[in-house]
């Protein structure tokens, strides 16, 4: 791992920062930054991020958004209460995609991106952004990582923001990462839109999906290539109940409900999708953006 750091309101960030509600231009005083027209005006507090999070978004709590914020921070909490438990469970989720990760270049988002783990997995100068809500993930106890993920000893170029309204100019990343992120938004089609917005023709949307109904023939696949299989197991034991007793397919109680059909009829217009595959018990899809959108 050897990407390229890029600060808080560094030269190389700052040209491509843009109002999350109107995409407008900003002005970026000492502590402050604000929408030229005046949509957006947020006080810079901490060094280690920029803030553009609009609070006239997540003040609504539309789809309990705060509510499914704090049960996701608890389970990353208790999971970090051993470190090496912590590093094990990153380890065997991204190691699956690490391929893909290393052939990526440029400047990458990770949208929901957390700690910035998947620095670990990048080439030698990518241009790594995360863009996240939960100001935690800067928290010090994540750096107890850093000896299996060198990349936590100082943190990632940390936008806070929602993918619903990134703060981003038009086809300004060459990939976008969202590991587990869709299922936690609120507004999942505004994501995929703003997704290709940001993204240049051609650019890659990495997306790892949670809570999704595999066919019969993704369990057989994945039960093959998994490395935990109890997860493959669990999958058979919900797809069991669906198709015998009709039951719901479970839904994690921080998650909203996605299936794959809404997935497609998001991307059709937008996205080419290029790959899909079963990995550890999720759904993993690559999509190109489309040259002709918007």
């Amino acid at each position: 791992m050897a990407t390229v750091e890029a600060g808080p309101l560094s030269s190389a960030l700052r040209w491509i920062l843009v109002c999350p509600l109107c995409k407008g231009a900003l002005d970026v005083t000492a502590g402050v930054i604000a929408c030229r027209t005046g949509h957006l005006r947020i006080e810079q507090t901490r060094p280690d991020c920029v803030d553009l999070l609009p609070r006239e978004i997540t003040g609504t709590d539309l789809g309990r958004w705060s509510e499914r914020q704090v049960t996701m921070k608890e389970w990353y909490r208790d999971l970090l209460a051993t470190p090496a438990d912590a590093a094990a469970c990153f380890e065997q989720d991204y190691r699956v995609h690490s391929a893909v990760l290393r052939t990526l270049s440029g400047r990458v988002l990770d949208i929901g991106g957390g700690n910035g783990v998947a620095r670990h997995y990048l080439g030698k100068g990518v241009q790594y952004i995360a863009l996240e809500p939960d100001l935690g993930w800067l928290d010090a106890p994540w750096a107890d990582l850093a000896d299996r993920f060198a990349c936590l000893a100082s943190p990632p170029c940390f936008v806070r923001g929602i993918g619903e309204y990134m703060p981003f100019t038009d086809a300004s990343f060459d990939a976008a990462l969202g590991f587990w992120s869709l299922n936690h938004a609120v507004d999942p089609p505004a994501v995929i839109a703003e997704a290709a917005r940001i993204l240049r023709p051609g650019g890659l949307l990495l997306l790892v999906l949670e809570d999704m109904p595999p066919s019969w023939v993704d369990l057989a696949r994945t039960g093959l290539l998994t490395s935990r299989p109890w997860r493959t197991a669990r999958l058979v034991g919900h797809k069991l109940g669906s198709a015998l007793l009709g039951r719901p397919w479970p839904l994690q109680p921080d998650h909203v409900r996605l299936t794959e059909v809404e997935l497609r009829a998001w991307v059709e217009d937008r996205f080419e999708i290029t790959a899909r595959r079963w990995a550890n018990g999720y759904l993993t899809v690559e999509m190109r953006r489309r040259g002709n959108w918007p």
